[in-house]
């Protein structure tokens, strides 16, 4: 599988963000306002006051050893507690980030072109496109594809539009022929 050298990333989004937080505390954008736009670019509350989960989108499962080493960095280097974790939909979430720190930690994994923000909305909740999976090692190369859809969707405002989430997973595998010997008849 080819390596993930797509850039998502969007420095003007983060800016954004960052100027949001700075009216946030300043008091010039209520709590429930604040929360939509920090679930936009994948920063989510914690239980823990004043801290923040980031996660990282992995179109495809792919990193590159540039990328890991950013990821390690910002765990590392942002995140109170080192702690991160991979999920099961090809993402990274780091935990214990404090809320102005995340801007600093979200320019970080764009330098290695990689993004937190959410498809159009920018997509890890409610009813959007959600992640793009692929398995590696299969047996036809799926990540022209994954790339495709990701860039489809990424900040797309159709995206916003859909009556469910969507989860797409791309496949290359050999199909398996079914065998009659299992089939039961009543």
């Amino acid at each position: 599988m080819k390596q993930n050298t797509y850039n998502i990333s969007d420095l003007e989004e983060i800016d954004r963000f960052e100027q949001a937080i700075e009216s946030f505390n300043a008091g010039h954008i209520d709590p429930d306002r604040f929360t939509a736009i920090r679930l936009q670019q994948g920063a989510y509350g914690q239980r823990q006051q004043g801290v923040n989960m980031l996660r990282i989108k992995i179109p495809g499962g792919r990193l590159t050893g540039e990328q890991l080493a950013a990821v390690a960095d910002i765990t590392e280097n942002y995140s109170q507690r080192g702690i991160a974790h991979v999920t099961t939909r090809q993402a990274i979430q780091i935990h214990f980030i404090p809320l102005n720190e995340m801007p600093d930690a979200m320019r970080r994994i764009a330098e290695v072109g990689m993004t937190s923000a959410r498809p159009a909305q920018r997509g890890a909740q409610h009813d959007r496109v959600r992640t793009r999976r692929c398995v590696p090692r299969e047996h036809v190369d799926v990540a022209t594809h994954v790339d495709g859809a990701t860039g489809h969707f990424l900040r797309n405002p159709l995206n916003q539009q859909l009556p469910r989430k969507f989860k797409m997973s791309f496949s290359g595998a050999k199909p398996i022929a079914r065998s009659r010997c299992c089939t039961m008849r009543a």
